[in-house]
């Protein structure tokens, strides 16, 4: 009998083309859990609770990925001149979902905006700006967007906490990442921590400290992974740790 492979499911985000609505998401999430073994499939902000928990039924693991800014009022903070385009919609709807994926004991994975997001969705908050960010080295390449830099290329190091889940999937204290964020995280969620950081102190990665595997970077692993196989150890991690618990039955 052919063993089934773990189900992904990826918050899908709305976007404007052309005056029409789309739902969609950057590809090389997809490509990034089907090649490490995983099913990859898109989930829409629906709001609705019952859904929701019909949704949760069906995926292994959830990953939630990229994209715009939080809306502060869900840390509790008014909206500043530096904060860039909201989408208050899918913050409502990716909050109360990770909540519910946690209650139900769902592997979590963050990448950038991912990260940030379980932050508030579990009692952090963020720095609406890279420029609030008081330690700030202006020396250091946080968004390699705005010098054109291709999104493969790391443009920083970062220091993993030896021992943390993170340091486990990359068998690695020193990597060198990509940047592409220009919002961080402020005050780390209760019962989290930080176990990568950049030189100049930004967070770079979190982990919960109360659940077996809900974890998140700050940097692009999913533009990385092809031309860099250390990046492609955080997708195997996530999946590999998916399929033990698919196959000991251990979905929550």
């Amino acid at each position: 009998m052919k063993k089934e492979k773990p189900i992904v499911g990826i918050i899908a985000h709305r976007e404007i083309r052309n005056g029409r609505e789309y739902g969609g998401i950057y590809y090389n999430y997809i490509e990034a859990i089907k090649q490490s073994g995983g099913v990859p499939i898109l989930i829409p902000p629906l709001l609705d609770a019952d859904d929701q928990d019909q949704l949760l039924t069906l995926i292994d693991g959830l990953l939630i990925p990229g994209g715009g800014d939080v809306h502060p009022k869900f840390y509790q903070e008014p909206i500043s001149r530096k904060c860039g385009a909201i989408d208050q919609e899918l913050d409502e709807f990716e909050i109360h979902f990770i909540q519910r994926a946690r209650e139900r004991g769902c592997p979590l994975f963050g990448i950038c905006r991912g990260m940030q997001v379980l932050n508030v969705a579990f009692g952090g908050s963020l720095y609406q700006d890279i420029e609030y960010y008081p330690r700030l080295d202006d020396r250091i390449t946080h968004a390699q967007d705005r010098h054109r830099i291709p999104e493969h290329l790391p443009v920083h190091p970062v220091k993993i906490q030896v021992g943390s889940r993170i340091f486990e999937a990359l068998d690695q204290e020193d990597v060198m990442v990509n940047s592409f964020h220009h919002q961080l995280i402020k005050d780390i969620a209760p019962g989290f921590v930080a176990v990568a950081a950049s030189p100049d102190g930004i967070v770079e990665g979190i982990e919960s400290t109360e659940d077996p595997l809900i974890i998140g970077v700050q940097w692009h692993p999913e533009k990385m992974y092809k031309q860099d196989p250390l990046q492609r150890k955080l997708f195997d991690f996530f999946i590999d740790y998916l399929d033990v618990r698919k196959q000991f039955n251990l979905r929550g």
